[in-house]
């Protein structure tokens, strides 16, 4: 009925928009990361902010009018393109945001921002739908809402963090020239991440939801799934990352500059490749056992859950399960070869 081609019609626009973003900004996000890496070792706080809104001019003017233009051809309403045009552009900000906020490590709160607009996305759609909107303007409303407040919420913690600065907002531009293999790197990162998904739109699977909005149900609803399995290994991989490999990578970077003895590199060097190659073995332990939890406990609970679950789809699950699996330890390994500053090595494993 006309409710489900509603449903269905949300669902396209709101992924659409996620995937163009996220691939958009992470045409620059590695780049980002190592310039703030480079500045927040050197104190040089006043830069971060300009540098932010340089970031964000760049990405948001280009990629707005790109998106427009897909939308503009994509069949969908006037309406609806002014609501995914204002999305995507929400959307990269806050990706942006993010990205800063995770080089600076608060990991709470990017996570205690998310969890409460996700409460204000469905709280402010359920009035909106009480009011008397319809069902499309009251979702995309609120899904709107909710990632303009994320935007607010994070940039009060950048400022609260980062003092305001009059550096050059486009000096990071210079880490460009300097890693080339960066921007090639977030390119692959995004395509074996999504693209996927994108390839069973196209696929005889794929069914058309409105102009160029096109779903997968059979696949679309395994891979999200599949996906959750490697969120817990990816984090617990970051954190363990900070607290033990760190302190032995100073260490030894420590002793290099300084001039340390050859007896104290060579102890230190032993102690960071034991440490590495232990938090690398028991992150592809706890992803084998997350994987195998995954497999089992999807089995049993998801033809019974009102998901729509058939046996083809049941095995597409078990092998993006399997599939993802392999992507989150290949990532981790990827993770560690640029923290070693090995940008060709990381380019050729993320290809």
């Amino acid at each position: 009925g006309a409710a489900v081609c509603d449903r269905k019609l949300v669902n396209g626009m709101i992924t659409y928009t996620l995937l163009a973003s996220l691939a958009w900004t992470n045409l620059g996000a590695l780049v980002m990361t190592r310039y703030l890496a480079d500045i927040c070792y050197e104190k040089k706080y006043t830069e971060i902010l300009p540098s932010f809104w340089g970031s964000v001019s760049l990405l948001l003017v280009p990629g707005t009018m790109l998106y427009a233009v897909f939308l503009a051809v994509s069949g969908i309403s006037f309406r609806d393109v002014l609501f995914c045009g204002w999305l995507f552009a929400t959307l990269v900000v806050v990706w942006t945001e993010m990205n800063v906020l995770m080089a600076w490590k608060d990991y709470r709160g990017i996570l205690l921002t998310f969890a409460g607009m996700l409460v204000v996305a469905f709280s402010f759609g359920t009035v909106l739908v009480m009011a008397g909107a319809d069902s499309v303007t009251a979702a995309m409303l609120a899904v709107v809402t909710a990632y303009g407040g994320m935007a607010v919420r994070y940039y009060d913690l950048l400022q609260r963090y980062f003092p305001q600065g009059e550096k050059d907002a486009f000096h990071f531009l210079e880490w460009f020239r300097r890693y080339p293999q960066l921007p090639w790197l977030g390119v692959a990162m995004t395509s074996g991440l999504f693209g996927h998904l994108v390839i069973m739109w196209c696929a005889p699977c794929g069914v058309q939801v409105r102009g160029l909005f096109y779903e997968a149900p059979v696949y679309d609803i395994p891979a999200i799934l599949a996906f959750l399995s490697i969120l817990v290994t990816t984090v617990n991989f970051v954190t363990s990352v900070e607290v033990n490999v760190y302190p032995k990578y100073r260490c030894y970077f420590g002793l290099l500059g300084d001039g340390g003895s050859l007896v104290d590199l060579g102890q230190a060097q032993q102690e960071l490749k034991v440490t590495l190659w232990q938090e690398l073995t028991y992150t592809y332990i706890r992803q084998l056992f997350a994987t195998v939890l995954f497999l089992i406990a999807g089995t049993f609970l998801l033809p019974r859950l009102p998901l729509g679950m058939t046996e083809d789809m049941l095995g597409i699950y078990r092998v993006l399960c399997v599939g993802y699996s392999f992507y989150a330890m290949g990532n981790c390994a990827m993770l560690m070869q640029l923290y070693f500053a090995d940008h060709t090595g990381a380019l050729a494993s993320g290809v």
